[in-house]
């Protein structure tokens, strides 16, 4: 079945699904939906772009297109008028519909109001479902070492990672999920408002996640599942002292690095660990921390599903155990191609197996860690440093808030290592701290200090916008 129809064979229909919305009522919208989708000429196969804000008219919108067999493209609300032309010349969507005016209102552009008639349309029936590997979504890569590149996820590489987790993270009709994530995100669309989904769970959203409202909702709601990012964490660590937590029993981080510092901090004051796990637009979510089991702080876990792992040296050669090399994924959640990018899709796919582009090693105990990004590497002194390792200790560093550590090119040392830093201590007391604790090559060279980082939509530190910065 495709991705709509394996939801809605699950659903009880009159049990609550998101906010004050049932089953039922969710299902009537998206068949409404489909409707509207028809008077306006799509049918299946029809690629559409939708760009609104987080809302259930853009979640309806997302699963009436799958119902169809259409493949969608989300979009990120903030995005400008130049950032939404490149998406659209390079999708060239059948139908789009757009919170922004970024191009000429047409048949085929449709603002949101127009959209949101889709409310007046008659339910019509349920297509029927779409083969597996039909193209689904079109999520776009970040675009750190070039423009974005499309990947082309099909119905089975959502379903293959939404029952992997499922699995591993103990779903169930009884959960309650507080959604802080955005729905144009593998994080927040696939893994969490899908996987709530999966499970017949009910959902509830909170717009913005300010600190105390999320503490708040846990306790009104009886929230049993949290999913955020490392520096909503950090932030509800920083006002939460008495919350009501008795209710939670899953709380995730993912898209960017759990410093250890956090991990331990949130087991100590709540005494239960945040799972953290790992995944890319490319793959779901492949690798997860045990539900239940350790929670191993600095490291991924184990792999979901039928997936598979290799992690190998320049050559292409698997390396000993605990040896650092470039993680190799293989399995039912990978996609197969890049939207009419051929040549990278040939370097990224290599016989089945994905190049992550991730540096990774596996202890003995056979938990993952991911080291840092290949491209991220610095080689300082024809030494090979990884900018994670000393993240992680400069924010054991009572002063330090967060840290991004970088390769700046220098004469002498071919690059020398950086260290971008939000907080307070003096420079002296970060070395100082450092060279205490890492060997004298992976010290910091410099200390820069900031008052905040170039993200990406997730919240990742775009550390090539870094490099240009102070390099």
């Amino acid at each position: 079945m495709s991705v709509y129809h394996s939801l809605y064979s699950r659903w009880d229909l009159s049990q609550p699904a998101l906010n004050e919305l049932s089953y039922q009522e969710l299902h009537e919208e998206v068949l409404r939906c489909i409707s509207w989708y028809r008077s306006k000429g799509i049918s299946r196969g029809d690629r559409i772009c939708i760009q609104l804000p987080k809302s259930t008219e853009l979640l309806i919108g997302i699963l009436a297109a799958l119902a169809m067999g259409c493949p969608i493209l989300p979009l990120n609300d903030k995005y400008t008028a130049t950032e939404v032309e490149f998406y659209l010349q390079d999708c060239k969507p059948s139908l789009v519909i757009l919170s922004i005016r970024a191009v000429e209102w047409s048949e085929t552009v449709q603002s949101r109001e127009d959209f949101i008639l889709y409310r007046q349309s008659s339910i019509g029936e349920l297509p029927a479902a779409c083969p597996l590997d039909q193209l689904a979504l079109f999520l776009y890569t970040s675009g750190t070492t070039g423009k974005p590149k499309g990947a082309m996820i099909s119905h089975r590489n959502i379903i293959a990672c939404i029952q992997g987790l499922h699995d591993s993270w103990q779903w169930s009709s009884e959960d309650h999920l507080l959604h802080v994530l955005p729905l144009f995100h593998v994080h927040g669309l696939i893994v969490a408002q899908f996987g709530a989904l999966y499970a017949n769970a009910r959902s509830f959203w909170l717009p913005g996640g300010e600190p105390k409202e999320v503490w708040k909702a846990i306790a009104e709601n009886k929230i049993s599942v949290l999913m955020a990012v490392p520096t909503i964490h950090y932030r509800l660590l920083q006002v939460s002292s008495d919350a009501e937590v008795s209710s939670l029993r899953l709380v995730t981080s993912g898209s960017a690095p759990l410093p250890v510092s956090l991990h331990q901090q949130f087991y100590q004051r709540f005494g239960f660990h945040i799972v953290e796990r790992y995944g890319m637009t490319e793959v779901g979510i492949v690798l997860s921390n045990p539900y239940g089991g350790e929670c191993r702080p600095g490291t991924v876990g184990f792999p979901l599903g039928d997936t598979q792992f290799r992690i190998v040296d320049t050559h292409g050669n698997d390396v000993s155990e605990g040896e650092i090399g470039e993680l190799m994924i293989s399995g039912s959640s990978v996609i197969s191609a890049y939207w009419q990018r051929p040549e990278q899709t040939k370097e990224t796919i290599v016989e089945g197996w994905l190049r992550s582009g991730d540096l990774a090693r596996q202890d003995e105990d056979g938990y993952f860690c991911i080291v840092g990004r290949a491209k991220d590497l610095i080689i300082s002194g024809g030494m090979n440093v990884y900018p994670r390792e000393i993240e992680r200790c400069l924010l054991e560093h009572e002063s330090v808030q967060e840290v991004a550590v970088i390769g700046i090119p220098d004469e002498e040392w071919g690059e020398r290592v950086v260290a971008v830093v939000i907080g307070t201590p003096k420079p002296q007391e970060v070395l100082a701290f450092a060279r205490q604790r890492l060997s004298s090559y992976k010290c910091p060279k410099e200390i820069v200090y900031t008052d905040d980082f170039p993200r990406n939509a997730m919240g990742k530190i775009q550390k090539s916008r870094l490099r240009s910065r102070y390099g």
